[in-house]
């Protein structure tokens, strides 16, 4: 029963969060292939459709709270831009503006982070606004949007701190991980060696995932999820 509601709430979520992404112009292909293609796992076909099919089983204050939170973050301008909640270096909050152009390579590849399919997605738009931000500010060290220090950008919380690799044990580390993630903080790590086989994948470098806690302490002390990936 537990598994299944878990299940539930999550194709919930993901529905809920399309649903109102899509009424704010955000996204336009909502079926399920198209979404899954491009964000990854987001449940059950059948679950995702019913909601999907009908809005009327999200309460009123799931999708006001929901759009809010859209809002609150990227804003589309209906005029190919758009306006990117940040926070200056002192934690002072400020609108950043960016066209709809992104970075492309010779093949015709986004040079930036995107979704599945090299699609572009929220997390394009978010990338060359903090590209703007480090430029209008000239501050150096922020290197990425996988790094500690990018979140503060789009947060307001300056308190960002990293570890350097092997400075922790993995007991430590586990602890750690179990501390943040309790306090809700982003919690994010990495790999400095690729193509180390883990499980039915692979590490990669430069790179960052999202730490979570496991089911399976003993082979597993915490998981580590792809943003854009089907696994764990």
């Amino acid at each position: 029963m537990r598994e299944n509601f878990v299940i539930g709430r999550a194709v919930l979520k993901a529905a809920l969060a399309i649903y109102c992404a899509a009424k704010q112009g955000l996204i336009t292909e909502t079926d399920y292939n198209s979404v899954a293609d491009r964000f990854g796992d987001i449940g059950s076909r059948s679950g995702y459709n019913r909601y999907m099919g009908n809005p009327s089983l999200f309460t009123q204050l799931e999708i006001e709270s929901t759009t809010n939170f859209i809002k609150s973050i990227l804003t589309d301008n209906g005029d190919n831009t758009y306006t990117v909640k940040m926070y200056d270096p002192p934690g002072k909050r400020i609108d950043v503006c960016v066209s709809n152009k992104v970075l492309c390579g010779s093949d015709g590849n986004i040079g930036q982070c995107t979704g599945k399919n090299n699609a572009v997605t929220w997390a394009t738009i978010m990338e060359k606004s903090m590209m703007k931000w480090v430029t209008l500010y000239k501050m150096t060290g922020v290197e990425g949007i996988a790094t500690e220090v990018a979140a503060p950008l789009f947060t307001g919380d300056g308190e960002s701190y990293a570890f350097s690799p092997n400075s922790l044990y993995t007991s430590e580390l586990k602890t750690f991980i179990e501390w943040s993630l309790a306090q809700g903080n982003i919690t994010v790590g990495g790999f400095n060696v690729g193509d180390l086989p883990c499980g039915k994948l692979k590490t990669v470098t430069a790179h960052a995932f999202t730490f979570m806690l496991t089911d399976d302490e003993e082979t597993s002390p915490f998981g580590m999820r792809n943003p854009w990936g089907w696994y764990d």
